[in-house]
């Protein structure tokens, strides 16, 4: 667990114990090579109803994960649920959970990048 007054430093460490603790690490990209590999694309992935809900699943319990432990939402305010720290501990967070297989998280992009703020903004 982190405190609203700890460096970024600490709040480093403090994520990468989160972090370490509840998900496993990416394994280090290999080099593109042009020609190696597949070439397959996809746009949207084909799932079937029952994948989608075990995602939508995993999903819901990594947000409520990392909101328990205050990671949730980084930069809210205190008084409705945030942490109330700055973007830059929002960004030092974003980083380090890049590093790491995390579920899906695309079923909440509309919800929590637009709509919460425009709530938010009217509060």
């Amino acid at each position: 667990m982190y405190s609203p007054d700890m460096s970024p430093e600490e709040f480093t460490a403090a994520a990468t114990a989160f972090l370490d603790a509840n998900l496993e690490r990416k394994e280090a990209e290999k080099t593109f090579v042009w020609g190696e590999g597949s070439d397959k694309v996809n746009v949207f992935e084909e799932r079937t109803r029952q994948q989608e809900l075990e995602m939508l699943e995993e999903s819901k319990a990594w947000r409520r994960k990392k909101f328990d432990a205050g990671f949730g939402w980084i930069t809210g305010p205190t008084e409705f649920g945030g942490a109330g720290l700055t973007p830059a501990h929002e960004r030092i967070f974003n980083r380090l959970e890049s590093e790491y297989k995390v579920p899906n998280q695309g079923f909440f992009q509309i919800g929590l990048g637009m709509v919460a703020p425009t709530i938010l903004a009217h509060a």
